[in-house]
Parts: C-alpha cells; structure tokens; sequence
C-alpha cells in the first residue's frame, strides 16, 4: 500500500487528521478490503492480474466505488489523490473506470456470471471482460449525429460500382449526342467527302 491507514480516534481506519475523510466502521472495511487485494497483487508482480478471478475484484472494485462517493459527497477531496493515497495508484484509469461500471451493475452482472459455463466465467473474470461481454452494463450512447456506420469493404465497392455505372451512362449520352450533332452538321455542310477523300458540292 502507499498509504497508512489512521482514523480519528487513532486505531486503524481514515481520517481527517491523517488528511484523510472520515469514514465509519464498516467504510474502512470496504476499503481495507481492497487495498489489501492490490499489496497483493504488488507483491506477487509475476501474478497476471487480468487473470485473477472475479471474487478477487470485487473487493477491489467495492473500495474503488467507495473513493469516488467520497469526493461526490466532499469535493475538498480528489479520486486520483485518494487512489494514490490509499494504495490503488497502480491501477490505470481505463481499469477503475471498468471496475466501477461493473460494481455499479453488480446484481446485473451476477445474473449474468450465472447463466455462463464455468469456462466462460473463467475466462471472463476480469472487469475488462464483463464489461465487453456482460449485455446488462449499459454503454454510453453517441449524439445522433456522431453515429458512423459501419462500412464494409463489399459496400464500398457496390457503391464505387454504381457510380462507375452512372459514368458510363452519362459517357454514352454523351457519345450519342456528340454523334447526333456530327450528323446534322453533315446534313447542313455545302460540301461532302466522298470515300476517294474527293470534296465535291452538296446536290440541292
């Protein structure tokens, strides 16, 4: 941990005259909870921690949920200096952000972990994976005009078709009228060509 742990009244816990909030009983415990997981995880390094088991980071993710009420409730207090504070500071912010999407749907997630085969629940332990996985998490929505559709290389090269065939169309309109105009100008010409190269005069 990088951080002890001192309350009020001077036994284990958090408070304010360690610069820390004031938590009960039962907050400290959350938090202890999870620290303790992480100097686990700190002092086995060769662990592979995405492969720990769910029941592992739940304490993780309880304690995790805990600080960001925290600075909700006090804004004296920030979830970066209090992570760092209380041992979490290794964790990077794309897995506390999964962490707490997990634990915020927790009895959704559960529900879910129980209706998977003991392979998938394995292998889908980690916050990353529920949170790809589980379809109970709900994912932020883009604006409407932000939306992209997906476009596969077979669409592309539909659409570049039918352009290539409007082309060709207006090339042959093109061609026609170009030839329409020749042979009125022929017809109207004084003079013809004849298949010697010979000019001679247009009879009336």
């Amino acid at each position: 941990m990088t951080g002890k742990l001192v309350g009020t009244n001077g036994t284990a816990g958090i408070g304010h005259n360690n610069g820390g909030p004031s938590l009960s009983a039962e907050q400290e415990a959350i938090l202890r909870a999870g620290s303790d997981a992480i100097a686990d995880v700190i002092k086995h390094k060769n662990a592979f921690v995405a492969r720990r088991t769910f029941e592992f980071w739940k304490p993780v993710a309880r304690a995790l949920q805990l600080l960001r009420d925290v600075v909700k409730a006090d804004r004296h207090f920030r979830f970066g200096q209090l992570r760092e504070r209380y041992g979490f500071g290794n964790l990077k912010k794309d897995r506390v952000s999964r962490l707490l999407k997990v634990i915020d749907n927790e009895s959704a997630v559960e529900a879910w972990r129980a209706s998977l085969t003991a392979e998938q629940r394995r292998d889908w332990s980690s916050a990353e994976a529920i949170v790809k996985y589980c379809p109970d998490i709900p994912r932020k929505s883009r604006p409407e005009g932000a939306i992209r559709k997906r476009v596969t290389l077979r669409e592309v090269l539909a659409d570049a078709m039918k352009k290539i065939e409007g082309l060709e169309a207006h090339v042959a309109e093109l061609e026609a009228a170009l030839e329409l105009a020749r042979s009125e100008a022929v017809e109207k010409s004084p003079a013809v060509i004849d298949p010697r190269g010979e000019i001679t005069e247009r009879s009336a």
